[in-house]
């Protein structure tokens, strides 16, 4: 794989992602359900859902401060509103509530990753950085050889003995 962008080194990325994936499903689901009346709230899950992931992306560009933590306050709010959608489509009887806490479940993670993010760069606080490729490769393989040491001798890396 390339380089990675600045916002795909954001934990909440990936999430958001899988809920823009999981959300595609939903939408496609309860088109085809035949529940009337639901084009507004199927078009507004959409739009969010993608503001949402496009105020990460932007704001996973920018440098640390006000206007990165009002990206990420934006991107909660949609992902809040995306939350609202969901209970609207379950109100009307266009998903199952297993389908709607699913869903409920992924953007409460969401919501909470972006609001801590929000906070963090609100108050200055610096974000930590996560490992470049070749430094969780390499922690990858130092913690690899010492499972394959402790292994083989029955002592951790610590130099604790294992169980008996």
């Amino acid at each position: 794989m390339g380089a990675t962008l600045e916002h795909e080194k954001l934990a909440v990325y990936p999430l958001l992602l899988r809920f823009v994936a999981w959300s595609g499903v939903l939408l496609e689901e309860v088109e085809n359900s035949g529940v009337p009346r639901t084009r507004d709230v199927r078009d507004r899950l959409e739009h969010e859902s993608l503001s949402a992931l496009l105020h990460i992306t932007e704001g996973g560009g920018k440098g640390q401060g006000q206007l990165r933590a009002q990206l990420f306050d934006d991107a909660r709010a949609s992902a809040t509103q995306c939350a609202a959608c969901v209970d609207v489509l379950l109100a009307k009887g266009a998903c199952t509530a297993a389908k709607a806490r699913e869903g409920k479940e992924m953007l409460s993670d969401i919501v909470a990753n972006l609001t801590e993010l929000a906070s963090l760069e609100a108050d200055g606080t610096a974000l930590p950085e996560p490992p470049e490729e070749g430094e969780r490769e390499a922690t990858q393989l130092l913690e690899g050889a010492a499972e394959d040491e402790e292994d083989e001798r029955g002592v951790s890396a610590s130099g604790d003995p294992g169980p008996s």
